[in-house]
């Protein structure tokens, strides 16, 4: 199984995130992958005063008709990195999934927010602004392999991981977005542990934020 895992510069335009995105998983396709991964937050740059301007619902949202439509189209299986999401006036980091055939397979909303203040270097409160998700880890049982969907930060908490692992998932997809802070420090090695602990396969997707032209 051939496992796109799509990189791609997110900035402060939407349309050009979406045209971007649109782009790589046609190439995606195109390359025989059955499989892709996209980043979190990859409609909008990670400043989280411009989350709700790029806010929708999901599914239903213009991002979610995108990728079903491409996921039909291309009979691709599409693990949607995350958008932000609003419901009843709240803000969350969710990721959604669709089947080849075009079919909306679940959403899970990101539990672990990342809250950082490092003194005089970096501060970045996601709960500032995003709300928690109440769920488990997301299981996508109709995945050309069994595969567990969690975002960035919850991959700080073992836990997380094992539920998926009681799954008996074979892989984590896990989309995320760093801060160069303290990501080179933390990233690769979390991703390996929980790949270890688990014996599963961890498929990363990210793009890094913060002090940072990526």
């Amino acid at each position: 199984m051939k496992l796109a895992l799509c990189q791609l510069r997110v900035t402060e335009n939407k349309a050009d995130n979406l045209r971007r995105c649109r782009e790589m998983l046609y190439k995606a396709a195109d390359g025989g992958a059955k499989m892709a991964l996209l980043p979190e937050m990859f409609t909008i740059a990670y400043v989280t005063s411009l989350f709700l301007r790029a806010a929708e619902s999901c599914p239903g949202g213009e991002t979610g008709l995108m990728l079903q439509d491409i996921a039909k189209e291309t009979g691709m299986f599409i693990v949607g990195g995350s958008i932000p999401e609003v419901e009843n006036g709240l803000l969350y980091n969710t990721s959604m999934s669709f089947s080849s055939d075009g079919t909306f397979e679940g959403k899970y909303r990101k539990a672990h927010l990342f809250d950082i203040d490092v003194p005089g270097v970096f501060r970045f409160m996601e709960s500032e602004v995003i709300s928690r998700g109440d769920n488990y880890p997301l299981v996508l049982h109709n995945a050309p392999i069994k595969t567990g969907v969690m975002i960035c930060f919850d991959i700080r908490f073992p836990e997380w991981s094992r539920l998926l692992m009681e799954q008996q998932v074979d892989l984590i997809a896990v989309p995320a977005a760093f801060a160069r802070t303290t990501g080179p420090r933390h990233w690769e090695l979390l991703m390996r542990a929980r790949a270890l602990d688990n014996q599963v396969f961890v498929a990363k997707r990210l793009w890094a934020f913060a002090n940072s032209n990526t």
